[in-house]
């Protein structure tokens, strides 16, 4: 990856339009940086929004970046939201009160000197992050800031794909009690607040038309009869396992699949383990990696001559210099050494916050490369793959998979998903028409129109007919 470094936001914009030519990411600069709304960037998987985000967070003044995991935090060089915040893992149940949303939370001195001077906040993977966890950091900026704006004056800035991975929900956790759906723009302090959506179309990690027809298909919630034509043809297994990988749904899966691969290989074995200081980030690394030379494995960080998601086998490996040899399926050999990944968290330095590790995780950025879940092939570009996601269990699965693959040409099928596989959430449809409907722009809701939803919804719950009421 090239190292950029912008000297201001008009450098940043002459490299867009002039460089890039994405007039696309030009007009979302001319938004982020000539109004105050909140936003949500969206796109298709591959269409830069990664690289865009990083690119600006450095021109938004006072701002935090923050992801709902631990890998996506990482990925976003920012923190999670529930560490920024301070924030348990529960269920947080939303009020409204004599028609204003209320601040009922409690925070510490330290949280209100924290947030007092915020800006902004960038929310990377949006599309997983919950409705009452987006409400309870409202009620968290509205208190230490005593504002009665929706985010306490604060901006956001978010970033995803509600086409991919969504919100993780159990049935104990009573979302349908209060909100219209799982998704974050059913917070109600979204809702009161309002937003823009832009979308950026244009798409880099594919070229190839066919591949992208599919995706946009599946990315709609159908599978059409062209792209099953395609996808039949698809449905085979490749003639040399060697340089492609198998995307499964599950963590059992994975494990199973290459840890049979490796016994099959008759050669030593190598066992390291990471050194973990402080608090240890969720890293795309092994606590053991256990590999021996023959291996396939996948590289999960970019790097001299390598990318996040390129692939090979082990020629060598040098303890003494503790470097482990990998030649690559495009025919070079690259050295991989030990990477270090920091958990970061924000703290207040004189009027401005920065990004302070609190811990770190340091290890070979390797891991066996003959399977990958869904979830950890997130965000990676891929030549080959090979999907088995028959056991999938969650919308957005089938087109997270498929969208980590470069061309028709090397996407592998077990079978063709089944249309049930691929809808989309209605929640999700009737979002994304309402978008269309208004030309990208969410207006704010009266705070008494969404007291009057939360108490019909709650009102749904019983059945008063049944006893004549």
């Amino acid at each position: 990856m090239v190292k950029e470094d912008f000297r201001n936001e008009n450098d940043l914009l002459r490299h867009i339009m002039t460089v890039d030519k994405n007039v696309e990411q030009g007009r979302a600069l001319k938004k982020i940086f000539t109004t105050r709304e909140n936003l949500f960037i969206t796109g298709r998987a591959g269409s830069g929004k990664s690289t865009f985000m990083r690119r600006i967070v450095k021109f938004l003044g006072k701002c935090v970046i923050v992801a709902p995991t631990g890998v996506a935090a990482l990925n976003a060089g920012g923190q999670t939201i529930h560490s920024f915040f301070s924030i348990k893992n529960d269920p947080y149940i939303p009020s409204i009160e004599r028609g204003m949303l209320s601040n009922k939370v409690d925070v510490s001195p330290f949280m209100k000197k924290k947030i007092r001077n915020l800006d902004t906040i960038v929310i990377d993977e949006i599309s997983m992050v919950r409705p009452d966890l987006l409400d309870e950091v409202a009620d968290i900026l509205r208190q230490c800031r005593r504002s009665k704006e929706p985010f306490g004056g604060v901006r956001l800035i978010m970033f995803g794909d509600l086409s991919q991975l969504p919100p993780v929900v159990t049935a104990d956790d009573f979302i349908d009690k209060y909100y219209e759906s799982r998704f974050f723009f059913s917070s109600k302090a979204l809702r009161a607040s309002g937003f823009s959506v832009i979308t950026f179309e244009n798409v880099f990690r594919q070229k190839d038309p066919q591949l992208l027809s599919v995706l946009e298909d599946i990315r709609c919630g159908v599978i059409t009869d062209e792209s099953r034509q395609i996808l039949d043809s698809r449905v085979k297994y490749p003639d040399n396992m060697d340089n492609t990988i198998i995307i499964c749904s599950t963590n059992k899966e994975a494990y199973e699949i290459n840890k049979t691969n490796l016994d099959k290989i008759n050669n030593k074995v190598f066992k390291f383990d990471a050194t973990v200081f402080g608090e240890k980030p969720v890293a795309p690394c092994e606590d053991e990696l256990i590999v021996k030379v023959g291996a396939k494995v996948i590289i999960t960080r970019n790097g001299n001559g390598y990318v996040n998601g390129s692939m090979g086998i082990i020629t060598s490996i040098d303890t003494v210099d503790e470097t482990i040899y990998v030649h690559l399926d495009n025919d070079t050999e690259v050295e991989i050494t030990k990477e270090k990944w920091e958990k970061m968290k924000y703290k207040q330095v004189d009027d401005s916050l920065e990004g302070i590790s609190c811990g770190y995780i340091i290890q070979y950025p390797l891991r066996l490369g003959y399977a990958i879940t869904v979830h950890k092939s997130q965000g990676m570009t891929l030549d080959n793959i090979f999907v088995d996601i028959s056991r999938a269990f969650e919308i957005g699965q089938i087109y997270t998979a498929l969208s980590r693959c470069r061309s028709i040409d090397g996407l592998y099928l077990k079978s063709v998903p089944k249309e049930d596989m691929v809808l989309l959430s209605d929640k999700i449809s009737d979002f994304i028409e309402k978008v269309d409907e208004n030309e990208g722009v969410l207006n704010p809701e009266k705070i008494s129109d969404i007291g009057k939803d939360m108490i019909k919804k709650q009102q749904d719950l019983f059945n008063f007919e049944e006893y004549g009421l």
